[in-house]
């Protein structure tokens, strides 16, 4: 079950805004920096960031590279439901394991899922066996992301809910477990993670050096949306002229309010997801930023009216 976070809790001051953008730019950087930058303590610092993750306004992961996990496919499943409330419909898909994001729309369809899955044999059992027998379920539709341009978890939702123990670590794979931990909190030292393991500091640190020259995992400070006022988030679907679809896509993928974008196959050849302050603004955003932009043809909006699931963990790297 979904708990709401309440407004009052995500609120922030200039100082909580002053250290969100530090540990943007360097999500590992010790709190005796911070507290130099800021001309603070120190304890006021580590006080701060403890508060803003117990309240979800922020939290410091490891992001992991999807394609680490063998996801080569992503698919977004628009969900038609009748005879049932769809908020229901959409915690009881929830916690499937493939679905990394759910959201009710406005108006119908009533649910979009995304669904991060190894290949298309996996992404046919989840929208057959999974979704589609779902009571109040009538039918599914689902694009397929052919290429991706963009894809950010820096805005995320519920981010003081306790993540579920990833199900393809296994007790041997040190590596995992070493991800495991730095997922739950990316601050955490090496030392500490030494200890749960039962390892030694070093092995922590050279484990931990491939993984990121890789570019499998990285540091990332993940806000609550609502924190920083950005209430209004939707999904895009554009239909562009075929020559110019890459040259569109990465002139989305320039704005700082969109986090996804990627080319899909059929009439809506383009797929983005932007997060903003409000309806005027995703307004003029469209009509003024993407709208415009040359081999653009028709932009189909939907807006979320509630995310019920965001698994920010997971990202493209490069």
């Amino acid at each position: 079950m979904v708990n709401e976070i309440p407004a009052d809790d995500l609120q922030v001051d200039e100082l909580d805004r002053s250290i969100i953008e530090i540990l943007r730019r360097d999500a590992r950087v010790t709190n005796k920096f911070i507290a130099e930058t800021l001309e603070i303590a120190e304890s006021t610092v580590g006080q701060r960031i403890k508060s803003m993750s117990r309240h979800g306004i922020m939290r410091v992961v490891a992001l992991r590279d999807i394609r680490s996990l063998g996801y080569d496919l992503i698919a977004h499943a628009d969900i038609f439901v009748e005879g049932r409330d769809a908020r229901d419909v959409a915690l009881e898909l929830a916690p499937i394991d493939e679905i990394d994001m759910v959201a009710l729309y406005t108006g119908s369809p009533q649910i979009i899922a995304q669904i991060n899955v190894e290949n298309r044999k996996q992404l046919s059992h989840v929208l057959t066996e999974m979704i589609g027998t779902a009571a109040g379920v009538t039918h599914v539709e689902t694009v397929i992301s052919l290429e991706i341009f963009k894809y950010e978890s820096e805005l995320g939702a519920h981010l003081a809910e306790d993540e579920q123990t990833n199900p393809r670590i296994h007790e041997r794979d040190l590596d995992e477990r070493i991800i495991a931990e730095l997922e739950r909190d990316g601050r955490v030292s090496n030392r500490e993670i030494a200890r749960t393991l039962d390892i030694s500091e070093g092995t922590v640190r050279n484990r931990m050096k491939p993984l990121l020259d890789n570019h499998i995992v990285k540091f990332g400070a993940i806000i609550d949306h609502r924190a920083l006022g950005l209430r209004c988030s939707a999904f895009l679907r554009l239909s562009v002229e075929p020559s110019r679809s890459r040259a569109v896509a990465r002139e989305i993928a320039k704005l700082g309010e969109v986090p996804y974008v990627a080319l899909a196959a059929g009439r809506f050849n383009i797929l983005c997801v932007v997060t903003t302050t409000d309806r005027r603004r995703l307004t003029r955003l469209i009509q003024e930023r993407i709208d415009p932009l040359d081999g653009v043809h028709l932009i189909d909006v939907r807006e979320h009216i509630e995310v019920l699931k965001h698994r920010f963990q997971r990202v493209r790297i490069r």
